[in-house]
């Protein structure tokens, strides 16, 4: 779900300007006296870095903007290579992509307008284009929103509903899924458990369904009992050999990833609310086109497409984002809604609270990270060997590093630190064994980009004693439309990191049949030639 990576790059395309923050405006021919000079050369906050320098704060006033308060630490970065990980004695640079947020897991049970033979056909496709492409790994989603699995069982006296188990052929399929991926096509997977898809309310993903997963943050019992019927089976059945292999499935696992962005699902980090809908109805001017499929109830109110510029205002009468850091922004994630899957507003509607305001919930997020800290003890203790990850939005969420001007609320902060995931929930081995941060420019600024952009400055720069691998990025990789090429996949390798995945690989597309009945079916990414070539290059240019 990556469509408002687009809007951002129209912008850019659009020529529209970009704010310039204090910081950008730092050039290499500025003088700075050294830290070591300077009173307090210990500064405040930690060191942070600009345009190819490590710089301090040294006057007492950490929000001032102004490059005037600052002293030098450094003006090269020092990096002795990748820090790898390590698997089953061998240290490998991951490359590959993601799968993308598609439920092809258990294939009996498919939402899409595939079969089980079908699915499986796309995958191994999939598999064997990645490995002529030169990649060793990728990035597969298991229960995502939870709709389809783990299975639960009926409500308790209390309204929870504990987890009994995964549906039927769900294990079998897990393991034709690594088993196939790892013996006939050598590609190592990660398996990404959740997703903040849980806030979705979907044809699939009712109220009642959010609802009942919602609980697995906020109940220990059922926690627990999706640890023990769910959670735990899976890992057992990857020690079994895959057949006519001297391999077990584990072999084939990089690592299990417990939670996809959870930073869009708790109101404290207000990054984007995924599907932390809120909306009001009444009268707002739009610039899109064509909008008449957002409210049913008032059709003949509603704006019309009026052709010409889609960029020209309109006014209508319908919902509009409220109460949010970016209402542009959050008026495109409900696009995602809309635009791709226009049938899931009968079902949306479902969580208005009243005639004209529509608010859904949100997790907080100290029960974001206590799950995290939960699942991956679980993990942990199950066998201390597993590696174990979660897929960090961005890197102001994952780390200390001082970002001067950056302006996100609670961030920069590492809040997947074994001290803090300790903390939050408790459990001495609920820690990450690397971390997977996700990758995408702060598309229409410049000085900001900078600051959290991965592909600009190496892993040192962030301060983290762990690997740190790319997980997710577009194929644009910078503000002003800077399209990937295969040196910036060797500048992450010799900048420190421990791999990369693009975003993505396949895409859920939602037609209608010849009775106007919605159907999906599972698509072409569009950036999915464009990996492949980027990694074909790579791993040429690596020989």
């Amino acid at each position: 779900m990556r469509w408002n990576l687009l809007f951002y790059s129209c912008l850019a395309v659009l020529g529209l300007s970009c704010k310039t923050s204090p910081e950008s405006r730092v050039k290499a021919s500025d003088s700075y006296r050294s830290c070591l000079e300077a009173p307090n050369h210990e500064g405040y906050g930690a060191p942070f870095w600009n345009e190819g320098r490590q710089f301090r704060k040294i006057d007492e006033n950490w929000a001032n903007t102004s490059y005037s308060n600052w002293c030098l630490l450094g003006s090269n970065v020092v990096s002795n290579g990748p820090e790898l990980l390590e698997h089953k004695g061998q240290k490998v640079f991951l490359t590959g992509t993601n799968i993308g947020n598609v439920q092809f897991i258990p294939f009996r049970n498919s939402p899409y307008a595939h079969s089980e033979a079908e699915l499986k056909a796309m995958l191994r496709k999939a598999f064997a284009d990645l490995k002529d492409s030169g990649a060793n790994s990728f990035r597969f989603w298991l229960h995502i929103d939870g709709s389809r699995s783990p299975s639960f069982g009926s409500s308790r006296s209390d309204g929870n509903a504990l987890v009994e188990g995964l549906p039927e052929g769900m294990i079998e399929d897990l393991q034709w899924l690594v088993g196939t991926a790892y013996k006939e096509y050598g590609l190592l997977v990660n398996i990404t458990l959740w997703s903040h898809d849980i806030l979705g309310v979907r044809r699939e993903h009712s109220v009642s369904s959010r609802d009942r997963v919602l609980k697995l943050f906020s109940d220990d019992k059922v926690l627990q009992s999706y640890i023990d019927k769910a959670l735990t089976p899976m890992l057992r059945a990857m020690q079994a050999k895959i057949p006519g292999s001297d391999h077990s499935y584990s072999d084939g696992i990089l690592s299990w990833e417990v939670f996809n962005e959870p930073e869009g699902v708790a109101e404290y980090w207000r990054l984007y609310w995924n599907y932390q809908y809120a909306m009001q109805y009444g009268e707002y001017d739009w610039r899109r086109k064509s909008l008449s499929y957002l409210d049913d109830r008032r059709r003949s109110e509603f704006a019309q497409d009026r052709g010409g510029d889609a960029w020209t205002p309109i006014h209508y009468k319908g919902w509009y984002f409220t109460g949010t850091l970016d209402p542009v922004f959050n008026q495109y994630m409900y696009k995602d809604v809309t635009d791709d899957y226009p049938s899931e507003w009968d079902y949306l509607k479902k969580a208005i609270v009243d005639d004209k305001t529509l608010k859904t919930v949100e997790i907080p997020h100290t029960q974001v990270l206590r799950f995290i800290n939960k699942v991956a003890g679980a993990i942990h203790r199950f066998d201390p060997e597993i590696k174990v990850s979660t897929g960090t939005h961005s890197m102001p969420y994952n780390t200390d590093a001082a970002m001067p001007g950056l302006g996100y609320l609670h961030a920069p902060f590492n809040y997947y630190s074994d001290e803090r995931l300790i903390e939050a929930g408790g459990d001495a081995k609920g820690t990450l064994d690397f971390y997977q941060v996700h990758g995408y420019p702060e598309w229409s600024d410049a000085s900001k980009d900078q600051l959290i952009n991965m592909f600009k400055n190496p892993k040192a720069t962030w301060g983290l004693s762990k690997p740190l691998i790319v997980g997710e990025h577009w194929n644009i990789v910078g503000s002003g439309q800077e399209m990937l090429q295969p040196s910036h996949y060797e500048t992450l390798y010799k900048n420190g990191y421990a791999g990369v995945w693009g975003w993505g690989y396949f895409y859920v597309e939602e037609k209608t049949d010849s009775s106007g009945a919605p159907i999906r079916t599972i698509g072409k990414h569009e950036n999915q030639d464009y990996f492949r070539d980027i990694l074909r290059r790579f791993a040429f240019r690596k020989q």
